[in-house]
């Protein structure tokens, strides 16, 4: 009994060592918006090429993150630039900024709550047909 209770005492510092840690800034939109006044900043819009056309970011780069060639894709980044992404809600994001990293980008910004929280906030999206 004793050894079970020490145990279970051990498995939180156990489990939080083999924690991850974020390579990424995750960011409020309001802060998002004001980070891509920088013209140095490049936009990957990490949604499919449909919600892309639904409307974007201005200036933002669609490489789908569901999609086979994503890893591919990003090396047309410049790595040394800082990179902001975003998809709707949040989550393919996040994965992106994960695979940013391992890909050696070292400035990523992430967009918390997607473009659907972009959208709330009244920020201006665009629209188109490719």
């Amino acid at each position: 009994m004793k050894k079970l209770i020490f145990l279970m005492m051990l498995l939180p510092f156990v489990l939080g060592g083999c924690a991850q840690k974020k390579n990424y800034q995750s960011m409020t939109t309001p802060e998002f918006q004001k980070l891509l006044s920088d013209d140095a900043i490049q936009i990957v819009d990490a949604r499919t090429p449909q919600e892309y056309r639904d409307g974007h970011i201005e200036k933002a780069v669609n490489m789908d993150i569901k999609d086979v060639n994503f890893d591919k894709q990003i090396q047309e980044l410049d790595s040394d630039k800082p990179v902001a992404v975003y998809c709707k809600g949040g989550v393919r994001s996040k994965k992106a900024a994960d695979k940013l990293a391992k890909a050696g980008f070292k400035k990523i910004y992430d967009l918390d709550k997607g473009i659907n929280d972009w959208i709330e906030h009244n920020y201006p999206v665009v629209k188109s047909e490719k």
